[in-house]
């Protein structure tokens, strides 16, 4: 069945591929008809009689109009959206980019494809669709996400990417992405984005080399310390103490090393400084406790209360209205708020002007947002306010009126303002004398008014322990300039009025789009984390799931061995992140081992609303996962827990599970869909732990079944 599908989508490959040749010669799309009809000369098969809603829209970024067609079927409320076709098309007909995964071509156990074979199965539609690209790019040596970032469900994939070169110099955001499903082969994603008219200037004698650049970086803008969340940590609550660039730009001139901004414009080093002071970090020391404890209700008569008194103490007159709600999320808090309007105008909207509001925090009653609107755009007088000004407004407002238990620095962002928007000044933390976003205050000032018009704050959810040693500036600054932290490419400026601009431009950017050091350690930290399975032999016999699970966010960043056994909360996070379903905000765990501010909170809750888990008990997450467990859980996850409850005894080829065993039926289904085999004696072995190496196994098989189900 696996070679008959593989040579299908193969086969629909070349047929669509074929169709698509010589594409920049033809005719404009100037209907929707006519949109319709190339799509369905190009991807004949895949759209088959599915009925196409179209829309056209000019998209300064890629430098066309666009035709964006989507599949209107009617599907399930939580079917993932790459069950939807998507396909869009530039002004000329050329397919730009299309998003569409049949789960229905994925059979459970299966074979897997290789990487190999996919690489061949995408450049093959490549070549087809743009050959004469072939020689202009460079497949990239793809660094990967952790698994806690994979935020949509096309099943389990391959991602090629393709990035232009010209030169021998690559051009950033030029290139192709494709994804192909390691199941059945079909090419789920397709995406291209290649200026055709862009000019390139050679590279002159004059270029500067990367140590320069960093040397230049080093010496005009220096580096600083700072709070991040470290990005290979799942439950996005661990703190890396960091050395960064003191810049707002990351981008420098190849030939004066001057800072670059967005719209192609040469700045001057002191204009894009992110912070005009220095820190110096306090060693030892109390730690940072957190700000948030969402626990209870204040009622509404008490966030009335403070909404009138806040409203009154600013000046404001007239009747207080509750007329919404909403959200504030971030890393390690939710929460959940009321809003409030005061009606400035008796014969107005009986709910207020909501252009006037705040927001309160509805479990500790604090206000954590005010907006004026109202005023943004109002002349009051011919004085305009400097950014000088305006800050020493925010800095009084945040002294009398927030009344802030910790100290704060002003986060330069001014170079991003436009001239007639109001100054957004955005206060970090200071935790143990360092900077840290994480706790942050944004104040919105009117430059004509002088009036502060809005503010935000984002509490500090978890604990920050005080640092025990840190490397020096200076030692951070030899780490730096032997780095190499850039490399040269070509960008295109870009600006609102004009869009793209067609000449390229020579630049410096930061490798792996950002790098940062180790303040304890000294080590060179990345954005981007490598596959946790490059490290695992070619010979280990599975070898090509956990790559694949690798390759696909699913696996911790740490490298794993692949003989190890696993825990029950290690399965759970990579269970819990393979399908992206849905659990209500206010789900509550009730497991009696689980701390509520456990970092797998979200991966847990997830677990709870699949099904797998029953919220309630001991959870035992540090326990060996055994294969018993892990059967029990994916019946759940594919929603057979009816079936293997039904009072029948379904047939098992394994010899050690008995008529009178709890989880027969459960098993007897697993070997069936051939998702679980026994040993070399027909042992089904119940209570064995399970290792890393058979749980990528196990998923990669029964990963159909649960992209298939709805949540």
């Amino acid at each position: 069945m696996f070679k008959k599908l593989l040579s299908l989508t193969v086969g629909l490959s070349l047929m669509l591929m074929l169709s698509g040749a010589a594409l920049a010669e033809e005719s404009r799309i100037t209907n929707q008809e006519q949109a319709i009809a190339k799509a369905k000369e190009l991807l004949p098969q895949l759209i088959g009689d599915k009925q196409l809603s179209v829309d056209f829209t000019e998209d300064d970024y890629r430098g066309t109009g666009v035709w964006n067609l989507r599949s209107s079927e009617e599907r399930p409320v939580r079917l993932p959206l790459a069950n939807r076709l998507y396909i869009s098309l530039d002004e000329n007909g050329s397919l730009l980019s299309f998003n569409y995964f049949d789960s229905s071509l994925q059979n459970s156990g299966q074979k897997l494809i290789d990487r190999n074979r996919a690489q061949a199965i995408a450049k093959n539609f490549l070549a087809q669709m743009k050959p004469h690209i072939l020689d202009q790019i460079e497949l990239e040596d793809i660094t990967y996400n952790p698994y806690y970032y994979r935020s949509y469900d096309q099943g389990m994939f391959y991602t090629f990417r393709w990035n232009r070169l010209v030169n021998g110099i690559p051009v950033r955001d030029n290139g192709v992405t494709i994804n192909v499903d390691a199941m059945s082969g079909q090419i789920t994603f397709y995406d291209v984005s290649w200026d055709e008219q862009a000019t390139f200037p050679a590279p002159g004698n004059n270029i500067k080399n990367p140590a320069e650049i960093s040397s230049i970086v080093l010496e005009n803008l220096g580096l600083y310390p700072a709070y991040r969340i470290n990005p290979a940590d799942p439950s996005g609550t661990k703190i890396q103490l960091i050395y960064q660039v003191n810049s707002q730009l990351s981008t420098f001139d190849a030939v004066t090393g001057k800072p670059v901004d967005s719209q192609g414009n040469i700045r001057e080093f002191a204009d894009v400084k992110r912070f005009k002071q220095t820190f110096s970090p306090q060693i030892g020391g109390q730690a940072a406790l957190p700000e948030y404890h969402a626990k209870g209700q204040i009622t509404s008569e008490k966030a009335q209360q403070i909404a009138e008194e806040f409203f009154k103490k600013l000046g404001y007159t007239g009747k207080v209205v509750h007329y919404g709600g909403g959200s504030s999320v971030g890393p390690g808090y939710h929460i959940e708020l009321w809003d409030y309007s005061v009606a400035l105008d008796p014969e107005g909207d009986p709910y207020g002007d909501r252009t006037v509001r705040v927001s309160i925090d509805t479990a500790s009653g604090k206000i954590i947002g005010f907006q004026n609107q109202s005023e943004r755009y109002t002349v009051q007088g011919t004085k305009t306010v400097t950014y000088e000004q305006a800050k020493a407004i925010a800095e009084q407002f945040i002294k009398q009126e927030l009344v802030l238990p910790y100290p704060v620095a002003l986060q330069k962002q001014d170079i991003f303002m436009e001239s007639g928007e109001p100054y957004y000044l955005y206060f970090v933390r200071l935790v143990h004398g360092i900077p840290c976003d994480l706790g942050s205050i944004t104040i919105q000032v009117d430059r004509n008014s002088g009036n502060v018009i809005g503010y935000h704050t984002h509490p500090l959810s978890f604990t920050i322990d005080a640092p025990k040693r840190i490397i020096s500036p200076q030692e951070a600054a030899r780490i730096f300039k032997e780095g190499q932290f850039y490399e040269l490419c070509y960008i295109f400026p870009y600006n609102k009025e004009q869009g793209k601009n067609k000449q390229a431009q020579l630049v410096y950017v930061v490798k792996d789009y950002g790098l940062d050091i180790d303040a304890v350690t000294g080590k060179v930290l990345s954005w981007e984390i490598k596959n946790a399975a490059t490290g695992i032999p070619e010979n280990h016999w599975a070898a090509e799931p956990l790559r694949l699970l690798g390759e696909n966010g699913l696996l911790p960043a740490k490298e794993i061995n692949p003989d190890e056994q696993i825990t029950r909360k290690d399965a759970l996070r990579v269970m819990g992140s393979l399908n992206r379903y849905y659990y209500p905000d206010k789900l509550e765990l009730k497991f009696t081992d689980i701390k509520p501010d456990d970092p797998d909170t979200d991966i847990l809750k997830r677990a709870v609303a699949m099904g797998l888990l029953e919220n309630q008990g001991a959870l035992r997450p540090n326990d060996p996962l055994t294969r018993e467990q892990l059967v029990v859980w994916l019946i759940k996850g594919i929603g057979y827990h009816e079936v293997a409850s039904l009072p029948l005894k379904i047939e098992t080829p394994f010899k050690d599970i008995p008529p009178e065993h709890p989880h027969r039926n459960s098993i007897a289904i697993m070997a069936a869909l051939g998702v679980f085999v026994g040993d070399k004696d027909g042992l089904f072995n119940p209570q064995q732990p399970v290792t890393w190496a058979e749980l990528a196994t196990v998923l990669t098989r029964i990963a159909p079944k649960l992209n298939q189900r709805y949540y």
